[in-house]
């Protein structure tokens, strides 16, 4: 019996990551991969996408939620980029990410 319970509570918790994962649902806030690859996606210009080495994306201040609710929240987030080809630092403040199709995206950036 301990065994059905505990593959049943396997399955809802594997439901649930699905469930968070490939939907618009915005209960937590992006982690940092997340901020960093949406960044990569919305600016493949400032990104060498070949070799991210080049480039180090540090998150100055982590994400808080702006506005909307469970399924539509946006964020703000403020990060800098610094490129080693150049030796320039960018900084962004005020940076919007909402999630989209399961997806984290820029919605607004400011320099």
């Amino acid at each position: 019996m301990k065994i059905v319970k505990t593959l049943i509570t396997i399955a809802i918790l594997y439901g649930a990551y699905h469930v968070y994962k490939t939907y618009d649902f915005t209960i937590l806030p992006p982690t940092d991969s997340d901020v960093k690859e949406a960044f990569r996606q919305s600016n493949p210009d400032a990104v060498d996408i070949r070799d991210p080495r080049k480039i180090i994306l540090t998150i100055t201040k982590p994400c808080q939620k702006i506005q909307g609710g469970i399924t539509d929240g946006v964020y703000s987030c403020n990060f800098e980029v610094y490129s080693r080809s150049t030796s320039k630092t960018t900084e962004y403040t005020n940076v919007h990410i909402a999630k989209r199709k399961g997806n984290w995206y820029v919605k607004q950036m400011q320099q």
